[in-house]
């Protein structure tokens, strides 16, 4: 009879566990957002700004949906998300955090919302697979490594808002041919370009003399290195 209770009581505990293991993983708050997840589809609402940090719904989603309202993309939102295809963004966002979607090397386009502002350090890192990004026009801040190691992306049009490529930002983009700069663009960092042996055209929305003002440090010499098309010659 004792061995019979004893056998209850355990798997009693069991169920317990595993039953508020599967809550704790499909549904929960984080930030000023709640959120779920219905089979490998994560949803993300709410009134406000997402959490920072390591993300409470794990990375095993193949597709996620942020719902309007969501201010932002938090800090580490969806790293190493390896199977992560298909995210939808709504125009409330205003910023992507820190590594937000690094190692996401499934991902292999994106669709930013027209209203963001800020692209975090490292944001996109390591997306290997990710071929096509268009920046919106309203973009001011672009962080460090944001698609350092991004293998598949071919071009890039910087907007006219951001003033600073910092470090390391294209780093070991290995299929980079063209990237498209403002006349803004005032200092380009340590590395920004390096190992982008790929880079054969720059398109620049200056003169020849605005140029030679931009403040380019070491480490960039396949930018140096490209053909260099000024705003003249394009309205030409």
């Amino acid at each position: 009879m004792k061995k019979i209770v004893a056998l209850v009581l355990v798997l009693t505990t069991c169920l317990a566990f595993f039953s508020c293991s599967d809550n704790t993983s499909r549904t929960g708050e984080f930030g000023d957002c709640t959120w779920y997840i219905k089979e490998t589809t994560l949803v993300i609402n709410g009134k406000g700004k997402m959490g920072d940090g390591d993300p409470p719904w794990g990375s095993g989603m193949t597709d996620v949906i942020i719902e309007n309202g969501v201010e932002n993309i938090g800090d580490r939102a969806f790293i190493m998300s390896r199977n992560l295809c298909n995210v939808s963004i709504p125009t409330s966002v205003r910023s992507i955090g820190d590594e937000a979607f690094q190692y996401c090397c499934s991902l292999v386009s994106l669709e930013l919302p027209d209203y963001l502002i800020t692209i975090g350090e490292s944001c996109f890192r390591s997306c290997d697979a990710l071929a096509t990004l268009e920046l919106p026009k309203r973009l001011e801040y672009l962080g460090a490594k944001a698609f350092c190691g991004c293998g598949a992306l071919e071009s890039m049009i910087i907007p006219e808002k951001v003033s600073v490529i910092y470090t390391d930002t294209f780093n070991c983009c290995t299929s980079l041919k063209k990237i498209s700069l403002p006349k803004g663009i005032t200092l380009i960092e340590m590395g920004a370009f390096a190992g982008c042996d790929a880079l054969t055209d720059v398109y620049y929305g200056g003169t020849k003399e605005d140029r030679e003002r931009i403040a380019i440090d070491f480490g960039n010499t396949a930018l140096q290195n490209a053909t260099w098309h000024y705003e003249s010659e394009l309205q030409g």
